[in-house]
């Protein structure tokens, strides 16, 4: 029931961002960017490592370097910002067959299917609950 309350607030929030003016949806989503990168420099090794030496209170989308996900999930334990959380712990947690459906620490990432090309999992941290 929270949930589907949280999801209409959402989408009455977006809907009223909408009637914005272009330049104050380009100053929202770039204040955000910005948080979003000093967020992860702060918290993550490897986005310390990865974004030093550009200017995080005025870089744009185009100036991050890109990201593959071998890099990613080689570098898992060192890019994620929970330090709590680690490649091992999911790979653990994902390998139990009792633990599906469960919402436990986990709950913050989103496991995927490695693509054909790739054997490798992945995860995300999602905005919601995504399990």
């Amino acid at each position: 029931m929270g949930l589907t309350f949280w999801f209409l607030r959402q989408v009455l929030r977006l809907r009223r961002g909408n009637h914005q003016a272009p330049e104050r949806t380009l100053a929202l989503r770039e204040s955000r960017l910005n948080h979003l990168l000093r967020y992860a420099a702060d918290r993550s090794p490897f986005y310390r490592e990865r974004l030093q030496g550009l200017d995080l209170q005025h870089c744009r989308l185009s100036d991050l370097p890109p990201l593959s996900k071998a890099e990613a999930m080689d570098r898992f334990d060192a890019l994620v910002t929970d330090r709590g959380i680690t490649r091992a712990g999911v790979q653990d947690f994902l390998k139990e067959p009792t633990n599906q459906g469960k919402l436990t620490w986990v709950v913050t990432l989103c496991a995927t299917r490695p693509a054909a090309r790739d054997s490798r999992p992945s995860w995300c941290r999602p905005t919601t609950l995504c399990c």
